[in-house]
């Protein structure tokens, strides 16, 4: 099999895992993101400093670090150093 082929082979099994991913998540993002607060934080997750989203929703360090923990716990962010990433 030429690499071409195999890249072409492993972008498709990526995307076949991404739409699994997806669909098994969805109850969980459904009833995590259930508040306006949830979902703008999950919307600023990975993107924005920890601080600019303190500022931006008005909220500590704890609470947010509390539901990142938590998402963290059920698989929908991951940890990378000292910053947090959605997984899809």
């Amino acid at each position: 099999m030429a690499i071409v082929e195999e890249q072409a082979v492993c972008a498709r099994i990526e995307t076949l895992l991404r739409a699994l991913l997806k669909i098994q998540m969805a109850p969980i993002l459904q009833s995590e993101l259930s508040d306006d607060f949830s979902r703008k934080l999950f919307a600023l997750t990975g993107k924005v400093p920890m601080r600019e989203i303190q500022k931006r929703l008005r909220c500590g360090p704890n609470r947010i670090c509390n539901i990142w923990a938590r998402w963290d716990e059920l698989g929908i962010i991951t940890k990378h150093g000292s910053t947090y990433r959605k997984v899809l």
